[in-house]
């Protein structure tokens, strides 16, 4: 019995590899775009941090500086989360 049904076994789980690759696909542009969401601050903040260091380092200095800082992390983070959790495949 077990012999026989392999070959339905196969095909469903093949089936299901298709349908995969193809929500992957789907979901390409949007896990994408999560990533740019996500580096552009932080990329935005070494560059600041690089080219115009009196500009940034109130950021770093202050203590209301670390809690915006602080902050800014939190939410990419919440928001790298929920991006995540929209475009997770089930």
């Amino acid at each position: 019995m077990a012999i026989t049904m392999l070959p339905t076994t196969m095909a469903r789980k093949t089936i299901m590899i298709g349908s995969r690759s193809e929500v992957m696909a789907a979901t390409a542009q949007s896990r994408a775009t999560a990533l740019i969401i996500t580096l552009l601050p932080i990329v935005a903040a070494l560059l600041l941090y690089f080219v115009v260091r009196d500009y940034f380092r109130p950021m770093l200095v202050n203590p209301l500086g670390w809690v915006m800082l602080a902050f800014a992390a939190f939410l990419l983070f919440i928001g790298n989360l929920i991006i995540r959790r929209l475009t997770r495949i089930a």
